[in-house]
């Protein structure tokens, strides 16, 4: 029995090796059987749908491909018409490129497309693939990359600006991109993405690996920012602009209930088991409700508003009181960060307002933590974490650390410790420049003109 059940956790913890990166490339593995959590298996089809033979075979028997559905994202895979000739090609691997850079929290394997059945070259097939080869998220077959050349320091979408020389560009300013309200928070959960379900207990680790992508963290991060931009913030607003991330990152690693709340209402539970059956606050004490609150203690311009905006912010799906709490202890510790109060006072007006205990280190925390999704045990060692670090990067690097849920630890302690820093370093931001969507830097650049008359 003992060995039946190794051999079970063995294949429990088994993950394909279906990538791997050598100078700069992303290769793709020549040989898919089997598909890690949020990797794409991209093959070649045909307007029709057909899915008769070679990879595309692979794809309906294995990973999710529809018959009749020619193009597009299916299950774990997604279909490339290669038979309808070159242009019709070449068009169907653009969509491909756009739709990959719009989901960033998948990773795309693709194959040979058009090289089989097809009967192209990768001489002709590669440089259409010129756009993905600069996506972080897109890895190529070994054949490809010969034939797509790979200027020094090229990105697909770095930011939100095009001139990477212009003196002009805010968002090439290093010390402007360090102070977008909330890059701390996407880069804490970009950073952890990695290690949340593979936890690691060390500060010794690659800060960015090849893998590490935004998560529903980030996700729901930029929908309470968007929300704290409008005039009213009023709830039914907040809901609107969740639901609207939601559906436009709906593969971004959403909890279970918040997953129901967004998506499927009819079938939503609060906490207490109580069915609610529709979209409404269910009385959630999980950490979902302090990673997404960044942007409150940023706008604020007193600690009043602060605590009121967090609360406001958790209500829609958080409304128990601990929930409650973790969001509002986080949003305070980022706006007294901002005002430049010393890790002390922060640590005595977290520990006297919400009753967190705060004078454990990350020391006496990491051996004994696991992974826990509620607020109250969460948030204090995120918080903990930052009072612990020296710079911006040790703060990410203890909040991994401690194992457990990693990218909403770190979320949480990198949105704190970007506010009391107020510098973060250049490799993090140029790792972070074609990591994130578009859409999140034009957020970010807008909560920055909203709050740069504000006196800290």
């Amino acid at each position: 029995m003992n060995k039946l059940y190794k051999l079970y956790k063995l294949l429990k913890l088994y993950k394909p090796m279906n990538t791997t990166i050598i100078s700069g490339r992303r290769i793709s593995s020549a040989r898919i059987s089997t598909l890690n959590p949020r990797e794409i298996f991209v093959f070649g089809s045909n307007k029709q749908g057909h899915h008769g033979g070679g990879a595309a075979f692979i794809a309906q028997k294995y990973f999710g491909a529809v018959w009749g559905k020619g193009e597009g994202l299916y299950g774990q895979s997604y279909g490339i018409p290669t038979m309808e000739g070159i242009d019709s090609f070449h068009k169907a691997v653009e969509r491909f490129t756009s739709f990959a850079a719009k989901h960033p929290d998948l990773t795309f394997l693709v194959t040979a497309v058009g090289c089989g059945i097809a009967k192209y070259t990768p001489q002709i097939v590669a440089p259409m693939f010129q756009e993905a080869s600069l996506l972080p998220n897109v890895f190529l077959p070994e054949s490809f990359w010969d034939y797509i050349s790979q200027p020094e320091e090229q990105t697909l979408n770095p930011s939100p600006t095009t001139d990477s020389t212009s003196d002009d560009s805010p968002a090439n300013d290093s010390l402007h991109v360090s102070m977008l309200p909330c890059l701390g928070a996407l880069i804490g959960d970009t950073v952890g993405s990695v290690y949340e379900f593979h936890n690691i207990k060390t500060t010794d680790f690659p800060l960015f690996d090849p893998m590490a992508h935004p998560t529903d963290d980030s996700v729901m991060t930029m929908a309470v920012a968007e929300w704290c931009l409008a005039e009213e913030r009023t709830p039914e607003q907040l809901v609107n602009i969740m639901v609207e991330w939601g559906n436009h990152y709906p593969s971004a690693g959403y909890g279970g209930g918040f997953f129901t709340w967004l998506f499927e209402p009819e079938h939503l539970r609060s906490y207490d088991g109580i069915r609610i059956g529709k979209r409404a606050p269910y009385r959630s004490w999980g950490n979902g409700s302090a990673m997404r609150v960044s942007a409150c203690g940023w706008v604020a311009t007193s600690l009043d508003e602060a605590l009121d905006l967090a609360k406001r912010s958790a209500e829609v799906t958080h409304n128990h009181p601990e929930g409650i709490r973790g969001a509002q202890a986080t949003a305070a510790a980022i706006f007294l960060a901002r005002q430049g109060r010393d890790k002390g006072e922060i640590r005595d007006f977290i520990e006297s307002r919400f009753y967190y205990d705060l004078h454990l280190d990350c020391d006496d925390i990491r051996p004994q933590y696991r992974f826990d999704e509620s607020c109250k045990d969460t948030v204090p060692p995120a918080i903990v974490a930052f009072l612990d670090s020296v710079d911006f990067e040790s703060a990410i690097r203890l909040a991994v650390s401690l194992g457990g849920d990693s990218d909403t630890l770190a979320c949480i302690t990198g949105s704190i410790a970007q506010a009391y820093y107020k510098h973060i370093p250049e490799d993090i931001i140029t790792q972070m420049r074609y990591r994130l969507p578009e859409d999140f830097w034009q957020v970010m650049e807008k909560l920055s003109d909203t709050i740069k008359d504000l006196p800290f």
